[in-house]
């Protein structure tokens, strides 16, 4: 079980984190007009698909942080709990990914 000490530390992460990627994501660029996209052939990366590719990045590690941060607001016995297997998520990954809510095993599940 996580320590509620290591659990506000995890908080106070995941809330750091998370103000970052919000800025990430309202800086992204867009370009002026969807006539910039590039030709086929053009080996030049297309703004509109790396910026939609940042934009559900972004948002997807938005939505786990969110997650976490629920559970540590609602049920907070249960952050470190894998919400697939129940097992203890190991302090390791936790360290690593504050947002886990899943095991090593069970990585997909989310």
């Amino acid at each position: 079980m996580v320590s509620e000490d290591v659990r506000e530390e995890y908080k106070r992460r995941l809330l750091s984190k998370r103000e970052i990627l919000k800025n990430n994501l309202s800086s992204l660029c867009v370009p002026q007009q969807e006539d910039e996209r590039r030709e086929v052939g053009n080996y030049e990366p297309d703004p509109w698909i790396f910026n939609n590719a940042c934009f559900i990045v972004l948002q997807r590690s938005i939505s786990q942080i969110d997650r976490a941060l629920d559970i540590l607001k609602n049920d907070p016995q249960r952050y470190g709990i894998c919400e697939k297997c129940c097992q203890h998520i190991p302090a390791e990954r936790l360290e690593i990914m504050p947002q886990a809510t899943a095991c090593a095993v069970c990585p997909n599940y989310i």
